[in-house]
């Protein structure tokens, strides 16, 4: 490393399995022959990440134990200096970690599984430590056509959403950022619902300009519908979520409305980032097996975007946040944008309202 000889950088590995072994919430060991790992876990860790060691090489020499991921658990920063959890009087700051070292993918197929079900395992602890929750009603406005009187009436219908844990990733860790992503885009059941009906309900919008294309010759991003479409979108920041709602829609690229929808949510028509690192996952077997029903959302993206805060700063890790599955009690209309009576009204409020009025939808 730069400003560094080889003797310092030999110590500095081992510094790190020091504070890593005597401070982490849990340790996963990986044999020297890549064949069998243990889990060690501290009583009273001040350190709140999960972390991976095992062997590696580099610096010209191979190492039996080198750091080779962190996961934080909570508000704990994987790699990150810390001030420590359980924190005494006069205790000192615990040290950063540095990222030089990788799992292979023959260490990752053999933790993956485990490190998993470790996650689940700390966010169920979480949950149970909970006096409410893990569902909590929220408020959410809903439009409907009142057909009785023959109009547009909001109201507010509570939704029972789930609250969830965080934990942390390095960009650096591509094995696990891979799954992570796979996990969000193939498993996450409540964003596919969420981001399915959005797609359907644009579709029904727009079922009635298909013979019209576009009234008076207007621009379709002119129109008042598409102000309402993109209003709606943009509250999904992230592109690669906006081109997910795009392969939800019937018919995806054979769609009527298409290209202009593209358009209209700023994709380009080019693979995101996102996209192809959940893809990437699909190179080592069985993802479903590594990761198995975990449910999780991305919270902070590779864009250092924080979704709940609505900032952006520069962030070398991505955080994402684990949910309880969906209940089997639990009916579309609670899981989903758009229960099939919003449907309804609004497929007889477009089959009721003017053509001349097609620009003017008030969603």
């Amino acid at each position: 490393m730069k400003g560094m000889n080889q003797q310092q950088c030999l110590d500095f590995v081992k510094k790190d399995i020091t504070v890593i072994r005597d401070e982490a919430i849990g340790v996963i060991i990986i044999s020297p022959d890549n064949k069998s790992f243990e889990l060690v876990e501290n009583e009273n860790p001040r350190l709140g990440v999960l972390a991976i060691i095992g062997p590696a090489q580099g610096f010209g020499k191979e190492f039996d134990k080198a750091l080779l991921a962190e996961i934080g658990i909570g508000s704990s920063r994987p790699y990150h200096k810390a001030r420590g959890i359980n924190r005494q009087i006069n205790e000192s700051d615990l040290p950063q970690r540095r990222k030089w070292f990788n799992l292979s993918e023959e260490q990752y197929n053999l933790i993956a599984p485990f490190v998993f079900n470790f996650i689940l395992e700390k966010f169920r602890q979480r949950v149970d430590g909970w006096k409410l929750g893990p569902y909590f009603d929220i408020p959410t406005p809903v439009n409907i056509w009142w057909r009785a009187q023959k109009r547009l009436k909001s109201f507010t219908r509570w939704k029972a959403m789930p609250v969830g844990t965080a934990f942390s990733i390095s960009k650096k860790d591509k094995l696990l950022l891979r799954d992570i992503y796979w996990a969000e885009l193939n498993l996450n059941e409540r964003l596919s619902y969420a981001l399915g009906g959005l797609a359907r309900f644009i579709n029904l919008m727009l079922s009635r300009l298909k013979n019209v294309r576009f009234k008076g010759g207007k621009p379709f991003e002119k129109l008042g519908i598409a102000h309402d479409i993109e209003d709606n979108i943009y509250k999904i920041p992230q592109p690669y979520l906006r081109e997910e709602v795009l392969k939800h829609l019937p018919g995806h690229k054979d769609n009527y409305f298409f290209s202009e929808l593209q358009k209209l949510f700023g994709l380009s028509g080019e693979e995101s980032e996102e996209q192809y690192l959940a893809k990437e996952a699909e190179n080592l077997p069985s993802p479903e097996k590594r990761l198995g029903k975990i449910q999780l959302r991305v919270t902070t993206g590779l864009d250092g975007i924080c979704q709940k805060k609505k900032s952006k700063r520069d962030r070398d890790h991505i955080v994402f946040e684990v949910f309880p599955p969906i209940e089997s009690e639990a009916t579309e209309e609670s899981i989903e944008d758009f229960s099939q009576e919003d449907k309804d009204n609004l497929e007889e409020y477009l089959k009721n309202l003017p053509e001349e009025s097609l620009d003017d939808i008030p969603f």
